[in-house]
């Protein structure tokens, strides 16, 4: 009975595992205060804004498997950091979403290079989508506010469809 009652209390963490797991798309390191699994674009660039100016750091955000922004852009304000990399995990990713506005809003952030390889080598692995079909603000990736320094290489990159 005892034997019973703990295979059932493993495979009950397990699958609770498994679930926290399955909705953690993007993961933060590097940073202060912002390291860890996130379930969107939007959250990490929120954690790393929300976190201070991140002085030296070299940030990396690793999308694995469909990150779905919906409605809301993720939106990166400048930051001290030295470097913030954005690249698929193994398998790939994606980031897509359909916001009416930037998926991607890089306001201000400077030293930003969004990676589409795993790992930096190798075939694309990366699709960045606009779906929105709706105002005319709804690219894919904005510089806004100054952004420089900033690189978009080995992506798939899509806008509205309107």
């Amino acid at each position: 009975m005892k034997k019973h009652i703990t295979k059932h209390i493993l495979l009950l963490i397990a699958g609770w595992l498994c679930s926290v797991t399955s909705f953690s798309q993007v993961t933060v390191a590097g940073s202060t205060g912002a390291n860890g699994p996130q379930t969107t674009l939007t959250a990490a660039f929120n954690a790393i804004n929300l976190a201070g100016p991140q002085t030296g750091n070299n940030i990396t955000i690793t999308i694995t498997g469909l990150a779905n922004q919906f409605a809301t852009s993720a939106r990166l304000d400048a930051g001290t950091w030295a470097t913030l990399t954005i690249m698929p995990g193994l398998g790939g990713g994606t980031i897509q979403g359909n916001p009416g506005n930037p998926l991607i809003d890089l306001n201000g952030a400077d030293n930003v290079t969004i990676d589409g390889r795993v790992g930096g080598v190798g075939p694309i692995a990366l699709t960045i989508t606009n779906i929105s079909t709706g105002a005319a603000n709804t690219s894919t990736i904005r510089f806004t506010a100054g952004a420089t320094n900033n690189i978009v290489r080995y992506c798939n990159i899509l806008g509205s469809q309107r």
